[in-house]
């Protein structure tokens, strides 16, 4: 009703001894997961907040331009050097980690029931098993870069190409 701030916590600090060192952007959309909030910055760190204080949850120090999603149990997150990392979301632990994806510019990650989607620079999907991340599947789109968010639709997901293909991809 007054548009006076409840709380604000930070998820990165810049530091460094140049302006483009200390560039340290939230790049994506937060995620709002039950009593949490959990945000990722470039040049930053990966974080949770308590939705209702803003208390710090935990912290991690993945950089990350790309985003995260969330289910029931972890969060997803593609790192800037192209890992992409499951952590459990109540304590930021390490559950998994995929390098295979190492400079091909993972996008944000997608969770689905068994699986978690992620796209390359190069429009490839990978889909990752959700339980230890082993990549089970690859599709190779238009060879063009997904310039869009990855959707839930049903038992599958939707993917827009940077060429505007748009696809139905079953995680099955």
């Amino acid at each position: 009703a007054t548009g006076v701030a409840i709380w604000e916590s930070n998820v990165a600090l810049p530091r460094g001894a140049t302006e483009l060192e200390r560039i340290a952007d939230v790049s994506s959309p937060p995620v709002v997961a039950g009593r949490e909030v959990c945000a990722a910055a470039f040049q930053g760190r990966v974080a949770c907040f308590e939705l209702s204080s803003g208390s710090t949850a935990w912290t991690r120090d993945i950089s990350s331009a790309a985003g995260i999603d969330v289910d029931g149990q972890n969060l997803y997150v593609s790192d800037d050097s192209g890992a992409v990392y499951a952590l459990d979301r109540a304590t930021g632990a390490s559950v998994w980690k995929q390098e295979k994806l190492k400079r091909r510019l993972p996008g944000k990650p997608l969770a689905m029931e068994s699986h978690v989607a992620v796209s390359d620079g190069e429009g490839i999907v990978h889909l990752l098993r959700r339980s230890d991340g082993v990549i089970v599947g690859q599709f190779a789109g238009d060879g063009s870069a997904i310039n869009a968010a990855m959707q839930p639709y049903g038992n599958a997901f939707i993917t827009q190409s940077r060429a505007g293909s748009v696809r139905a991809l079953s995680a099955r």
